[in-house]
């Protein structure tokens, strides 16, 4: 691992108590006034900011933070890139070693130095017992990767092999019907609500009757039902099918024409 960064370490200190009497040795009279008036937002960002500017501080800070700060093991387990597992093994047998602890909700929390988990790092052990997690990792993810593509195959596949039903409906029908299931939809289904629906711009009117199409002329429902959660492509693979074959019966299907050609043109 590289060497821990103090933005990187003073993240992992959850308590402002903890860097209190280290930004009271550091930080300048002014940092620590504007802190007690609240124009800093918290002891690590005036740490670091006073850091930057003084090599002095920054060694200390950095010593500090690498030789008395402490981390969770489960911080310790995410900087080393190990599960938990793993972690309970390298404790056990001694080469990542918890130095202190402190109180939490559910009783005391072991911490861990970065000193200690650098080391770690660099052990010979680690390096040994890493590899092989690794390795076995990287088989179990490419096995369940395998699996994956072998499911969505084996999905399309039976996909593929479903036609794509479309009910005829008279064109002129369409239209009532589609007020109906938009309204079903709605929970509205009432004469008033028929005439508002007249007077809704035409864009709107020309996609209930495509929805109308879709979902209740066609089985594009159930195939999607088919693939659903598993794969995006193969929804969208369904939908172009299921256009394609709702054009060969209604072809003003999503090109916004069926209103002006089957509705206001007829109510002339």
């Amino acid at each position: 691992m590289n060497k821990p960064t103090n933005e990187q370490m003073i993240s992992a200190v959850t308590t402002w108590a903890e860097l209190r009497p280290l930004g009271e040795r550091l930080l300048t009279e002014h940092q620590l006034a504007q802190l007690k008036h609240g124009k800093v937002c918290d002891y690590q960002a005036a740490l670091l900011q006073r850091a930057e500017h003084n090599q002095r501080v920054d060694r200390s800070l950095h010593r500090y933070l690498l030789f008395s700060a402490g981390i969770t093991a489960n911080q310790a387990q995410n900087v080393l890139g190990i599960n938990k597992y793993l972690r309970t093994k390298l404790i056990k047998a001694g080469v990542l070693v918890p130095t202190s602890s402190r109180g939490g909700r559910h009783g005391n929390v072991e911490l861990i130095t970065w000193q200690h988990v650098v080391d770690c790092a660099e052990s010979s052990e680690f390096i040994v017992i890493k590899a092989n997690y690794d390795e076995r990792h990287n088989r179990n993810v490419e096995r369940a990767e395998q699996v994956k593509r072998d499911e969505l195959t084996a999905i399309e596949h039976k996909v593929a092999a479903q036609q794509v039903t479309v009910k005829l409906v008279a064109p002129g029908s369409l239209y009532r019907r589609a007020l109906d299931h938009y309204l079903a939809w709605r929970n509205d289904l009432n004469r008033d609500g028929r005439q508002v629906l007249d007077f809704a711009p035409t864009a709107d009117r020309d996609r209930w009757v495509d929805n109308y199409i879709r979902h209740r002329l066609t089985n594009y429902d159930r195939l999607v039902k088919t693939v659903q959660h598993k794969d995006d492509s193969l929804v969208d693979a369904i939908r172009v099918r299921v256009t394609a074959a709702i054009r060969k019966v209604y072809p003003f299907y999503q090109r916004g024409t069926y209103v002006n050609k089957y509705v206001e043109q007829l109510a002339l």
